[in-house]
């Protein structure tokens, strides 16, 4: 086994690593690692549906998509995040608990007292701790997942939750569970580097496992991967499944009517919009029309609200507009 420990905290190039290793390496080994400030999103989840994208674009907060399946997470320094990378024979047979149980094992050495439930999330006094998802090809397979050791819990609410929204998609639903922070669990206080510290090396000893760093070939391939797929909109939300969402907007001074979008490879392809009784279009009403063939993105929406509201020289807030929309 053998086990690496990034120095960097760049979401896009440790997950971008995650898919280097799951390509190139045939050893089994352990990867190790903490992010900025980041939403994960799953490989088969939409983004837009997910990610509270306004609060995460005010707090600096990136959004990336990974290569496993599962729920949308969010990362800080405070999250550790674990990734083994297996060989295997049969897909069919694999255990995840077992695959887990390393972990499990170190944290209980470390005087936490873990459980573990159907889905294999581990918990500390029924608080959920760890989450985990997986990735399997035809002789490899990733089961990583998360630490909250000491995650600030109030972005990680708000930068997850959406509320208001209609969406109709294939996208996998996230699951939301009570979680907490294993510092608020330990019985001798640990600052988050020196939390890193003790799990490595004691996860390490347990494995019996072997350091190595990344070689310099290593590093391009996985800049490259950054650049071509971890950094793009077309991953991150471009990727999502289609969908439809649909929203009452209100008009300041204006009309009340639905607004119902189809979204597909995270270009609008169709608007509809529907005037409730007693209300018709009047002169403050942009033209939705104009969304069509555009990104469901923040930037994209707020440059043609904008420009709309000078042309109407309306009264309404566009970036008000743009927030009911996403």
């Amino acid at each position: 086994m053998l086990i690496f420990l990034s120095e960097t905290l760049n979401p896009y190039f440790n997950l971008a690593t995650e898919e280097y290793f799951f390509k190139n390496k045939t050893e089994d080994l352990l990867f190790i690692y903490r992010n900025s400030p980041c939403v994960v999103v799953g490989k088969h989840q939409n983004a837009i549906e997910e990610v509270n994208v306004p609060y995460a674009l005010r707090n600096s907060i990136a959004v990336v998509r990974r290569m496993s399946g599962g729920g949308t997470v969010y990362h800080d320094q405070g999250n550790i995040n674990y990734s083994f990378h297996l060989s295997i024979e049969d897909s069919s047979k694999i255990n995840y608990q077992i695959l887990k149980q390393p972990v499990v094992d170190t944290l209980r050495q470390m005087g936490l007292e873990i459980e573990q439930n159907s889905r294999n999330d581990l918990l500390i006094s029924g608080f959920k701790i760890s989450g985990s998802a997986s990735h399997v090809g035809k002789k490899r397979v990733i089961n990583h997942g998360t630490l909250l050791f000491n995650t600030d819990l109030n972005h990680l609410s708000k930068a997850l939750k959406k509320e208001g929204l209609e969406y109709v998609s294939k996208g996998v639903k996230s699951v939301r569970s009570p979680v907490a922070n294993i510092s608020s669990f330990m019985k001798t206080p640990l600052n988050e580097e020196a939390f890193l510290a003790a799990f490595f090396n004691s996860i390490r000893v347990h494995l019996g496992a072997e350091c190595f760093v990344l070689s310099e070939e290593a590093n391009g391939v996985i800049e490259r991967l950054v650049e071509d797929k971890y950094r793009t909109w077309e991953w991150n939300f471009g990727y999502s499944p289609d969908y439809s969402v649909r929203r009452d907007v209100y008009l300041e001074k204006s009309n009340h009517f639905r607004i119902e979008l189809w979204v597909s490879t995270g270009i609008i392809r169709k608007v509809k919009r529907e005037f409730f009784p007693g209300d018709e279009q009047n002169k403050e009403c942009p033209d939705f029309d104009l969304l069509i063939g555009e990104r469901h993105s923040y930037d994209r929406l707020l440059r043609i609200f904008r420009a709309e509201h000078d042309r109407l020289n309306a009264e309404w807030n566009p970036e008000q507009i743009v927030l009911d929309l996403l």
